[in-house]
């Protein structure tokens, strides 16, 4: 009578550590499809502003989410304001001279 519990209980042990390493690879699967998905949808921050023709660059200053750059000609000064938070041009001023 023993016997036949013995072996049920390594045969049922036997199931419960195949189900255990079937669950573990099903978990490192879905770890590594989730990481390649975050990697693959990654989004530069990159903002890019030509500069205006004839015009040299002056100063920037940085304040919190915005950045404000000056450009300067013979003929005016250009200030452009950007929200870095979104990368669009608020406002573009210009100056005569």
């Amino acid at each position: 009578m023993n016997l036949k519990y013995l072996k049920f209980l390594v045969i049922f042990m036997g199931v419960l550590i195949v189900l255990g390493v079937i669950i573990l690879i099903i978990g490192i699967y879905d770890k590594i499809k989730v990481s390649n998905q975050t990697n693959s949808k990654k989004q530069e921050n990159n903002i890019i502003v030509s500069k205006p023709s004839d015009m040299e660059l002056i100063s920037y200053n940085i304040l919190d989410k915005y950045i404000v750059i000056n450009y300067e000609n013979n003929s005016q000064v250009k200030i452009i304001i950007l929200d870095l938070s979104i990368g669009n041009k608020i406002k573009e001023i210009d100056v005569l001279k």
